[in-house]
């Protein structure tokens, strides 16, 4: 699944430890949703949106449209 994740956090100076924290998640598992290897839940996308106050058309733009 494609995503904007790491482009967010560098731009918004988010760190993706901040992003496993709080959200709750693994480590494993946010690594592999921001790699695209994992397709996250929409409750878990929605948390990782908050996070990164962002929509989430934003940060998963091909998935939503």
């Amino acid at each position: 699944m494609n995503n904007r994740i790491r482009e967010i956090c560098k731009a918004k100076n988010i760190t993706i430890s901040k992003v496993i924290k709080d959200t709750g998640s693994a480590k494993s598992y946010i690594y592999s949703v921001v790699n695209g290897d994992s397709v996250p839940t929409i409750k878990k996308a929605r948390k990782i949106s908050k996070v990164l106050e962002a929509t989430l058309e934003e940060v998963f733009p091909e998935e939503i449209n």
